[in-house]
């Protein structure tokens, strides 16, 4: 006979699945398993979470699924899917360690939002891993993890300039070219004429492509054996920009001339 407080509790515990109970769980889970040389069983699972077999099954089912976990002999382990997903965080936190020193230097003289971009390959996006935001009371302001489009930002451009050809012509194929604003860019005849002018100045302009009154400029940065490494960029409000424009590309330039070359692609990766 199962204990009525049981019932409850289980039957709380399975409402809970979706909620912020559930998140926890899952945390706990890889922090358990992290620990479990030899993995964990249902039952000891359910002792150091202090949770229902049920509900326990009912996250582990799909994690296993997934990959993130490993089920068997009874046993549940880390999978290879957690393993990645670690190497990818550290990685990102390299990097922006790496990179910082070289944002800082150029936000504090050009006082306008500073970042540092990647590409997503899987999403086809620019991933923003580090910023500061400029001084100035009227900015431009995007947080770490931000991601913009390819074909419509100046730190995508700079990205697409330097894929390979297979890739790059895969993502002119398939890329929705969506107007955002009147200036932005809508067929891939259009961004290829800038990529090729990007490969050429290695420099990447955008006014008003993506927002209204604001403006960007990007430069590449290379790893040691002269691969993409990321794009650097400065934004802020169009008016500003350019008239600054000149001086602005100059120390841009230069800096990521300063950070090129600096890692090899094994310490950023």
């Amino acid at each position: 006979m199962v204990d009525q407080t049981e019932k409850t509790t289980a039957k709380t515990a399975d409402k809970d699945i979706s909620g912020p109970r559930s998140l926890m769980r899952i945390l706990g889970l890889f922090e358990a398993l992290a620990e479990a040389n030899d993995g964990m069983s249902l039952a000891d699972l359910g002792v150091h979470l202090g949770a229902p077999k049920s509900s326990l099954l009912t996250l582990l089912r799909p994690l296993v699924a997934e990959g993130y976990l490993l089920h068997s002999g009874g046993r549940y382990r880390l999978g290879a899917r957690i393993f990645r997903l670690s190497a990818s965080v550290l990685a990102a936190r390299n990097l922006r360690l790496l990179i910082r020193p070289y944002v800082e230097k150029i936000a504090l003289r050009v006082q306008e939002t500073v970042y540092f971009s990647v590409l997503d390959a899987r999403s086809k996006l620019a991933s923003c891993v580090e910023v500061i935001d400029g001084s100035n009371p009227i900015r431009y302001t995007m947080p770490v993890g931000s991601t913009l489009p390819l074909y419509c930002s100046a730190v995508g451009n700079v990205l697409l300039a330097y894929q390979d050809e297979a890739w790059l012509e895969d993502y002119l194929r398939t890329a929705k070219f969506e107007r955002i604003t009147p200036a932005t860019l809508t067929s891939a005849d259009e961004l290829r004429r800038l990529i090729e002018d990007i490969r050429v100045n290695k420099m990447a302009v955008s006014i008003g492509r993506m927002v209204l009154g604001s403006a960007a400029i990007a430069a590449p940065v290379f790893t040691a054996e002269g691969t993409l490494m990321g794009t650097m960029a400065i934004a802020g409000p169009a008016d500003r920009l350019t008239a600054e424009m000149m001086s602005l590309q100059a120390i841009l330039r230069e800096v990521s001339d300063q950070a090129s070359g600096q890692w090899k692609s094994d310490t950023v990766v």
